[in-house]
């Protein structure tokens, strides 16, 4: 029996985004990707598995790379998106060009004095809308984090990433689907994944209605 393949085996998802940036040349991925590996030492997902926290990155850039998009900056992007919230580490510091610095930025959830966190996110996700590549980002991103909150999330805690998810994640990527043709396919793609895991969580949580 051939042994199954662990889709998230950090040391092979490294190699793969490492041979891929190398192939076609995509010199902020190769910046960010070591980068990214030395911020996150030592963190690690929640769960069971208790799995390197490099790994959620490096499959949002695996799945990225799946749907033929191999935008450097947008990779690159990818990889640290997380760096500025979970690594103590300033925007400036980050060795890469200003326009992967922009969507790092745009997609990090930082607390704005003076606004409640409704507020805060309500202005998160506006500023995200108006950078397409960012919008694309934080689809990915979520598409990762729905495919594991059933292992990790408390039922309260799933309720509320569903809820967030179809107020903000949604039309983020019926934005896509009507102004970026470039990306139409993609975010086809993921919708129909994201839609296909939420329903099937919501049969567990039969106080929520469905969406279909």
């Amino acid at each position: 029996m051939n042994k199954r393949v662990d889709l998230y085996d950090a040391d092979g998802l490294y190699s793969f985004i490492e041979g891929v940036a190398t192939e076609h040349d995509m010199k902020q991925t190769l910046l960010a990707l070591p980068l990214m590996k030395e911020l996150h030492k030592g963190q690690f997902r929640s769960g069971k598995d208790k799995k390197p926290y490099i790994v959620h990155p490096m499959m949002v850039a695996k799945h990225a790379c799946a749907l033929n998009i191999l935008d450097d900056e947008l990779i690159a992007a990818i990889l640290l998106h997380d760096v500025i919230e979970d690594c103590q580490i300033k925007i400036e510091e980050l060795p890469v060009n200003d326009n992967v610095k922009e969507m790092v930025m745009r997609v990090s959830f930082l607390k704005q004095p003076g606004l409640t966190n409704e507020e805060t996110k309500a202005h998160y996700f506006e500023k995200i809308t108006e950078h397409k590549k960012a919008a694309l980002l934080k689809v990915l991103d979520r598409c990762n984090n729905v495919s594991t909150m059933g292992e990790t999330f408390e039922k309260k805690r799933l309720r509320n990433y569903i809820e967030e998810t179809e107020t903000y994640i949604f039309p983020l990527i019926d934005m896509l689907l009507r102004e970026c043709p470039e990306y139409r396919d993609a975010a086809f793609l993921v919708r129909y994944q994201i839609v296909s895991m939420l329903e099937t969580i919501k049969r567990f949580l039969p106080d929520m209605e469905s969406i279909c």
